[in-house]
């Protein structure tokens, strides 16, 4: 059997996301860099279904192959992946989280507009995510089939405990999402005072995991609502200044009477879970014309045995942020992926160490084992350039 890498990107344009998700950007000028590397020497890149019938019966591909994923459903994949794609005759998959896809059936401007000569790089649109009709040209063009991500690739409190507060130097966008989950799809245009509207200063940080990974429990709001106020009635942001803020809003917290909160059960969670499973799915395949979303990527990689065995009820395999190859004797139905070094913030102007990681990293899962020193070199020079780039900061 072939070893067919999959190798993962997320948003792929000329501004990074925001706070703690900036690692996940590069930039166009890195996919480009890659896609040059695989067409002059030969590779190929697979549909889902190919990589699966190669996985699971042995069917043949080609000895240079690979599939190019990107995940979440980022505006930029629409606006710099599909135009390189269709350039270099490559093709991928987009895993998009239902509760992310903007609604509006419209295309944005992309990088075939700029070489039209209609409009200019930097009038292009910035973060965002896709649109139902965006996603269903890059469907219909054979450039990125659709996939599942589930429905809200989100994170949901699992305790009362209260892990920290949303400070101006703690982000809370996650539970913004929560706050508002019909208009989420919006969030990279929301800034830190649109999150701070809907979730505001002082509010807590309940101990969370991923929505999907285990049962949820609901604390009473009224304690959040108690401690927003008091962060407001002491200065908003100002307060945050103080020596004592956390020790007030402990004081504040011990002195609410909060109902008990309420556990979500495991029957309901497998239950809130599975329905994720078929949302997101039906979502899909109701909204782009011929996309069999029969597989699905799992959010930050993370499940069990068995929410394995509930999604197979509903994907024909998912895949896991596990660094690797799927080989023979690995379970097929459960793939394998490779992140390479991506760090947008540090690459404008400078692509060539990422190029350099991703083919080190695909060689070597290949079983070219000599390609070591071309992540080893890579891994050098962006912390060297990472260094730069925090001192001139």
């Amino acid at each position: 059997m072939t070893a067919v890498p999959v190798m993962s990107f997320h948003s792929v344009g000329d501004a990074p996301l925001p706070w703690d998700l900036r690692h996940l950007s590069t930039t166009p000028e890195v996919l480009e860099g890659v896609l040059r590397w695989l067409s002059r020497r030969g590779f190929q890149s697979l549909t889902l279904a190919q990589l699966h019938q190669h996985l699971v019966h042995g069917t043949e591909v080609p000895e240079r192959s690979l599939v190019l994923a990107f995940d979440d459903g980022y505006l930029d994949n629409w606006v710099y992946v599909h135009p390189l794609l269709k350039k270099y005759g490559q093709r991928g998959v987009i895993f998009v989280s239902g509760d992310f896809v903007t609604e509006a059936d419209s295309v944005r401007p992309n990088m075939e507009d700029v070489a039209a000569g209609r409009l200019r790089r930097e009038d292009l649109p910035g973060l965002g995510y896709c649109s139902w009709e965006e996603l269903r040209q890059m469907s219909a063009a054979g450039t990125l089939e659709v996939q599942s991500h589930l429905m809200t690739h989100g994170w949901l409190p699992q305790s009362e405990r209260i892990a920290g507060f949303h400070t101006p130097d703690q982000p809370a966008y996650v539970q913004a999402w929560n706050a508002d989950a019909a208009g989420k799809s919006a969030w990279l245009d929301w800034g830190a005072e649109g999150v701070r509207q809907r979730y505001p200063l002082g509010a807590p940080l309940y101990e969370s995991a991923r929505s999907h990974v285990a049962p949820a429990c609901r604390p009473d709001p009224a304690l959040g609502e108690a401690l927003a106020a008091h962060a407001a009635a002491h200065g908003g942001e100002l307060f945050f200044a103080r020596e004592d803020w956390r020790f007030e809003l402990e004081e504040v917290a011990e002195a609410v009477r909060a109902d008990p909160p309420k556990f979500e059960s495991r029957e309901e969670f497998e239950a809130r879970f599975e329905a994720e499973c078929v949302a997101c799915r039906r979502l899909i395949e109701e909204h782009v014309p011929g996309a069999e979303a029969r597989f699905m990527a799992w959010p930050g990689g993370e499940f069990d045995t068995r929410l394995q065995e509930i999604a197979l009820r509903h994907y024909d395999a998912t895949y896991t942020t596990e660094f690797g190859v799927t080989l023979p004797g690995a379970d097929p139905l459960l793939v394998k992926r490779s992140f390479f070094a991506q760090r947008g913030p540090e690459l404008t102007g400078w692509t060539w160490p990422s190029v350099l990681h991703f083919i080190g990293r695909m060689q070597r899962l290949r079983g070219r084992s000599l390609y070591r020193a071309h992540t080893f070199v890579a891994n050098r020079a962006l912390r060297w350039r990472r260094g730069r780039t925090e001192d001139a900061s």
